[in-house]
């Protein structure tokens, strides 16, 4: 979706901005993630995040319903905590500061998916 993936480098990695329900906005790690297209989404499919930057703004995460189960499909990492990512890898170091400004609403993020899911946190 943001840049071709490199299996052998961080070279693709980005602070990716998404767009969540209610306009509300953050910023989350992305490496060579997809996007799914919006040519019709199923009834059981909700869009939970889109990428702000990406013309017509596609889908980043989504949310499928499947028979008596729920699945959580995302083309980026919400589930990396900067902290642990490499400050001296030359790929990285530019994004950490903007994912470390934007980690309170990711932890948020990351809460409301757990929810969808039906987990207690």
């Amino acid at each position: 979706a943001l840049a071709p993936f490199d299996l052998h480098s961080n070279i693709s990695a980005r602070a990716a901005n998404l767009i969540l329900a209610e306009n509300k906005e953050t910023t989350v790690f992305y490496n060579g993630g997809s996007f799914f297209e919006a040519a019709p989404m199923p009834q059981n499919t909700t869009i939970l995040a889109r990428y702000k930057d990406l013309p017509n703004q596609p889908a980043a995460i989504i949310k499928i319903k499947f028979g008596s189960g729920t699945a959580i499909l995302s083309g980026v990492h919400f589930d990396y905590d900067q902290s642990l990512l490499d400050p001296t890898d030359i790929y990285l170091k530019p994004i950490i500061k903007i994912l470390k400004m934007h980690e309170i609403e990711r932890q948020q993020l990351l809460y409301s998916l757990f929810t969808q899911l039906g987990l207690s946190i």
